[in-house]
């Protein structure tokens, strides 16, 4: 993965006021990791993350219409962050948000994977399942 290099000393304790992601006054930075599904069918796919950084949101886009009972489920290690995001109603195009967060499993450290599982239903479309998240 390429890197930014004028942004790449930005999260030093140095430049955080007060030293942690949790007592920012100015914001954080943002990361998003994109994991495609290019195929239709069931599946896992995952990147192993490069550095550590707290998921605050997911989204899929969707490349064809859902079929009844396909959903995505996104894991941080073995813990699962989001639970069955619902993409059957979705149609081709369309983006579904994540309805629900685990905030007990959406701390991500250096070298962990990040998976997102797909459970189809029936014939379960292509699509992209992004990952967002700020940098701790």
């Amino acid at each position: 993965m390429a890197q930014n290099r004028k942004l790449q000393d930005l999260v030093e304790p140095k430049y955080l006021k007060g030293g942690s992601i949790d007592r920012l006054t100015s914001g954080g930075i943002p990361i998003v990791y994109k994991l495609q599904f290019s195929i239709a069918g069931a599946g896992d796919t995952s990147v192993v993350v490069d550095r550590a950084f707290t998921v605050i949101d997911a989204w899929v886009q969707l490349d064809d219409a859902g079929t009844a009972g396909d959903t995505i489920t996104v894991k941080g290690g073995s813990d699962v962050i989001m639970t069955a995001i619902d993409i059957s109603s979705g149609g081709d195009k369309d983006i579904v948000r994540a309805a629900e967060l685990d905030d007990d499993h959406t701390g991500m450290t250096a070298g962990e994977t990040l998976t997102a599982t797909l459970a189809a239903g029936g014939d379960a479309p292509p699509c992209t399942v992004y990952v967002m998240g700020i940098l701790s």
